[in-house]
C-alpha cells in the first residue's frame, strides 16, 4: 500500500479569509495535478489529512472528486478530538463534510 500524507499552509497564511475567494480553485488545480501525477506514476493508494483548514482540506476535496476516476483512499486523522470545535460555522460544515465522506476516520487522541 502506497500513502501520500498532505499538510500545507493554512488559509489564513495565504491571506485567504473567505471561501470563495478567487485563488482557491488554482490550489485545487494545482493538488489534483500534483494527486494524479503521484497515482499514475507511484501508485498511491491512500491520501491522508489531519484535517487542518487550507491545503488538507482542500487536497481532501480533490481526493473524494478523484476516487470517481481513480482507486484513491481518503483518511482523515485529526491530532485530537473535535478538533474544528472553535472554527468558524462555515468551516465546521465543510470539515463534517470531508469526514463523513472519508473512507477512515479517526482522531489520535480524545
Amino acid at each position: 500500500m502506497k500513502n501520500l500524507y498532505v499538510t500545507g499552509y493554512k488559509p489564513q497564511e495565504l491571506n485567504i479569509f473567505n471561501s470563495k475567494d478567487k485563488r482557491i480553485p488554482f490550489i485545487k488545480e494545482a493538488l489534483k495535478r500534483r494527486i494524479i501525477q503521484l497515482v499514475e506514476e507511484e501508485g498511491i493508494e491512500w491520501i491522508i489529512v489531519s484535517g487542518q483548514q487550507g491545503v488538507e482540506l482542500w487536497a481532501a476535496e480533490v481526493t473524494l472528486e478523484l476516487k470517481e476516476d481513480y482507486m484513491l483512499k481518503l483518511a482523515v486523522v485529526p491530532p485530537f478530538l473535535h478538533q474544528e470545535k472553535k472554527w468558524k460555522e462555515e468551516s465546521q460544515e465543510y470539515y463534517y463534510f470531508i469526514a463523513e465522506q472519508a473512507d477512515f476516520y479517526k482522531p489520535l487522541t480524545n
